[in-house]
C-alpha cells in the first residue's frame, strides 16, 4: 500500500500523500526562482554597464516590473545600493612601513633578492592636514625598490604625531600601508573617493611641489591609498628605481637620491 500510494498523483492545488507540493504549487515556486534569478541578473548588468530595464516578463504569465526610478536603477527595486566607479589609474606600488630602514633593506634583499633601494635621507611631509585639521608635518626616511613591474616602498616613521600612518601602525608595528596611483585629475579623483565613504587621513605638499594624500580606505581593502597628481618628477623617480634595479652590480644597498 506505500508503495502504491507514493504514486498517486496530487490534485492540482492539493498536496501528494507523501507532503510533496503538487505540481501547480513547484510550478509557481520554480517562476518565482527564475524571476528572481532574472532581476538579480538584472541588477548585477545595472552595476556593471549603467543599463536600463523597465520590467521582465516570463511567458506572459508574469512579469517583474521596475517602475519609476526603480527603472532607471533596478538595484534600488531589490534593496541593494549600486556600486560606484571612480575612474582612476592603475596601482603601481605598495608601501610597507618598517621599524628599522636600514634593517628592512637588509632583510628584503636576503629573502628576496631585491635592490638597489633608492632614497634613505629624511623627508618632510609638509602643509599636512590630518583628517580636515592642520597637523604637524610627517616626518619619514624611505626608499624605493623595483620587483619586476613593482615599485615598493619602505618607510620608516620619524614623528609621533597623528597621520594616515599612525593610524594604521600607532606603536611600532610594520605591514603593509598604502597602494599607489597617478591620477590624471588629482581633487577630481579624491572627491571622488571621500563621496564613495572613503575619507582624506592625510594629505601634505612634498618638497618640490606636489600634493599628495592617503585615502583611508581600510574598510574596503585593508590599506590607504596614496594619490599623485601627474608630476614628471614623480614619474622620474620611479623610472630611476626601475633602471637602478636593472643595472645593478649588487655592490651597494642603498644609493640615495
Amino acid at each position: 500500500m506505500a508503495g502504491r500510494a507514493s504514486r498517486v498523483k496530487a490534485l492540482p492545488g492539493s498536496r501528494s500523500i507523501s507532503g510533496r507540493k503538487s505540481g501547480s504549487t513547484r510550478w509557481r515556486v520554480v517562476m518565482f526562482g527564475i524571476l528572481r534569478w532574472r532581476a538579480l541578473r538584472l541588477c548585477a548588468l545595472h552595476r556593471a554597464e549603467g543599463g536600463q530595464a523597465a520590467s521582465l516578463n516570463f511567458g506572459g504569465t508574469a512579469a517583474v516590473v521596475f517602475g519609476g526610478a526603480a527603472a532607471q536603477n533596478p538595484c534600488k527595486a531589490l534593496g541593494r545600493a549600486p556600486a560606484m566607479t571612480i575612474p582612476s589609474g592603475a596601482f603601481i606600488q605598495v608601501c610597507h612601513v618598517v621599524d628599522n630602514l636600514e634593517a628592512a633593506c637588509a632583510r628584503y634583499n636576503q629573502l628576496f633578492g631585491m635592490g638597489p633601494f633608492i632614497g634613505g635621507g629624511n623627508g618632510v611631509l609638509d602643509n599636512h592636514v590630518y583628517r580636515g585639521q592642520p597637523a604637524d608635518p610627517i616626518r619619514i626616511r624611505g626608499v624605493f625598490v623595483q620587483s619586476g613591474d613593482l615599485n615598493i616602498e619602505l618607510v620608516e616613521l620619524v614623528s609621533s604625531g597623528p597621520s594616515a600612518f599612525h593610524d594604521m601602525y600607532p606603536s611600532g608595528q610594520q605591514g603593509i600601508h598604502h597602494m599607489a596611483m597617478f591620477c590624471a585629475d588629482y581633487e577630481g579623483t579624491r572627491d571622488r573617493y571621500v563621496a564613495a565613504g572613503m575619507p582624506v587621513a592625510s594629505e601634505f605638499v612634498v618638497s618640490f611641489g606636489a600634493q599628495i594624500c592617503y585615502i583611508d580606505a581600510r574598510e574596503t581593502m585593508g590599506h590607504m591609498i596614496e594619490l599623485y597628481p601627474e608630476s614628471d618628477i614623480i614619474r622620474s623617480m620611479y623610472a630611476r628605481a626601475r633602471h637602478e634595479a636593472e643595472n645593478w652590480d649588487g655592490k651597494q644597498l642603498i644609493i640615495p637620491w
